[in-house]
Order: structure tokens, then sequence, then C-alpha cells
């Protein structure tokens, strides 16, 4: 399970970075696409999270 656990550490740690460097921005349109990956990862984790219960 530590291999599914460090998988859910890596993609929060992803959605933290995305959020913080958007923030950041300067530029709208990079904001922009750093919101769309943070995304993308919040609904990978949300995805691995749902995955883990079902096993359980």
């Amino acid at each position: 399970m530590e291999g599914v656990e460090g998988q859910l550490r890596d993609l929060q740690a992803k959605v933290e970075r995305c959020v913080r460097l958007a923030s950041l921005s300067t530029q709208p349109e990079d904001a922009a696409i750093l919101n769309v990956l943070a995304a993308a990862a919040r609904h990978q984790l949300s995805d691995l999270r749902a995955m883990i219960l079902a096993r359980q």
C-alpha cells in the first residue's frame, strides 16, 4: 500500500505546486493552464482515493 500512499502524496504535492504557481503567475494564460493542471491532478487524486476505498 506504500506505493499507493506515495502516489497520493505526489498528486497532492502536484496540486499544491500548481495552485501556488498559478497564484504567483503574472500571466493570465499561464495561471489558467496551471489551474487546469491542478484540476486534472485533483481529479486523479479523487479517482485514486475511490479506487482505494473500493479495494477495502
